[in-house]
């Protein structure tokens, strides 16, 4: 019974991993793709995009792992370090209220685990096993 359960939370967390790394792949590349031929629906769009995405990517993590410090500072600098490269990566520029998007997305991600599901985190549940 205990190996079945250790089993479980082992695939359980190998799948939020891939997981959080194919979302995590997948900004980098949309960020450092040329969109100039992309054209908004309404102005700042793209602020709206870069909160969901980073949002997103961040909370897998935050399943897996208990260290919503380390998390949100880790994919804050990677939302900055993204938007400093994208002049010399792709037909971009880099934006300040791009880095304030990305940083919020992050922080709101935290603040939504921290108030409804840290006690569901799964390293928790490991450790219960």
């Amino acid at each position: 019974m205990l190996i079945s359960k250790i089993k479980a939370i082992n695939i359980q967390n190998t799948f939020v991993f891939l997981l959080g790394q194919t979302i995590r792949m997948s900004v980098i590349f949309l960020s450092l793709m040329d969109s100039s031929n992309i054209k908004p629906l309404f102005p700042h769009l793209d602020k709206i995009v870069h909160f969901f995405m980073y949002f997103v990517m961040t909370l897998p993590f935050l399943f897996l792992y208990r260290t919503p410090r380390f998390i949100a500072i880790s994919h804050i600098l990677m939302g900055v370090t993204i938007e400093l490269v994208q002049p010399y990566a792709a037909n971009r520029s880099c934006e300040i209220l791009d880095m304030a998007a990305n940083t919020l997305g992050v922080i709101a991600s935290v603040i939504l685990f921290k108030k409804f599901w840290f006690k569901y985190s799964l390293v928790d549940n490991c450790n219960r096993a």
